[in-house]
């Protein structure tokens, strides 16, 4: 049963406003002017980014890093002695960060060391362009331009879902199993989709937490697992998945190119752990940040 909330959470994805460490090529663009500045709209702003992040998507030859960092911000019950074990279960103590790099080299869509990896299915949202969005869900946090970069951030309103809706759709992914209708998974975030695959990143996020058994507990619904510390029966009694306003920081150039792009996506679990028959309300926080840098 390790680390389930954090699996729920998922989605999911540190705080991130900054723009971190980019490398900016001169050369792609010299030539054109920006379609947007400081005094452009929140529409106008967003769909500067979705057009950036279909050209980057369908851009051939390129390299790209991604990393993915996970930290555990809090967890916090009436019980010191349920916060405890549920940090043994997790393997993470309150302020921990582990991430982890990819390194994709793109020549003619693919990458050579991991042919099913093409620019389309790694850069958010995987496996799509960004086709519509609620602009009521949406806030603009700042812009800024100079003749040949634009740098600007805004961000997605939170969302809740159940628990048990969470742990049923993600399960396929827990799983290793080919999820071709991703309906389920959107439906739990449905803003978040739109900029994010949700369940890209819960998936990362059970991978890296290991919380596979607590998870499928969950989804059994009371069934009971024990915890590696104490040998404690643990069950969760029900509960709700926040994602909170994720921050999505770009730098895209004149021809509408991607250069670095940062998701924060701060999660909360909020449920009720049973412990050995008593419920004790708990609320477990992560904070997941993506960064891309794209190199052409």
């Amino acid at each position: 049963m390790k680390k389930i909330f954090i699996a729920l959470v998922a989605v999911v994805v540190v705080a991130a406003s900054a723009f971190g460490a980019v490398t900016i090529k001169k050369s792609i663009s010299e030539k054109s002017n920006l379609k947007i500045n400081e005094k452009s709209s929140l529409s106008e702003i967003i769909e500067f980014y979705n057009r950036s992040v279909k050209n980057s998507k369908d851009y051939k030859d390129f390299n790209l890093d991604v990393n993915t960092s996970v930290q555990l911000d809090e967890i916090s019950s009436s019980s010191t002695f349920l916060n405890e074990m549920l940090s043994a279960i997790m393997g993470y103590n309150v302020g921990d960060i582990r991430d982890e790099t990819q390194n994709f080299s793109f020549k003619n869509g693919t990458d050579a060391n991991h042919p099913e990896k093409t620019p389309r299915n790694t850069i958010q949202p995987a496996d799509s362009y960004i086709e519509s969005f609620n602009e009521s869900f949406l806030l603009l946090k700042s812009v800024s331009c100079d003749k040949d970069y634009a740098m600007l951030s805004f961000e997605v309103k939170d969302e809740t879902a159940d628990l048990d809706r969470v742990v049923t759709a993600i399960n396929p992914i827990i799983k290793g199993q080919a999820v071709s209708d991703k309906s389920a998974i959107a439906a739990l975030a449905p803003n978040h989709s739109h900029f994010i695959d949700v369940g890209d990143i819960m998936s990362t996020v059970v991978d890296m937490l290991e919380v596979n058994d607590m998870v499928n507990a969950s989804d059994n619904q009371k069934k009971e697992s024990t915890a590696s510390a104490g040998s404690k029966p643990i069950s969760i009694d029900g509960g709700k998945c926040v994602i909170g306003n994720t921050e999505i920081s770009a730098i895209a150039d004149s021809n509408e190119l991607l250069h670095s792009v940062i998701i924060t996506v701060p999660v909360e679990l909020k449920a009720g752990f049973n412990l050995m028959g008593n419920v004790i309300e708990t609320s477990i926080r992560i904070m997941v940040v993506q960064t891309y840098t794209f190199i052409y």
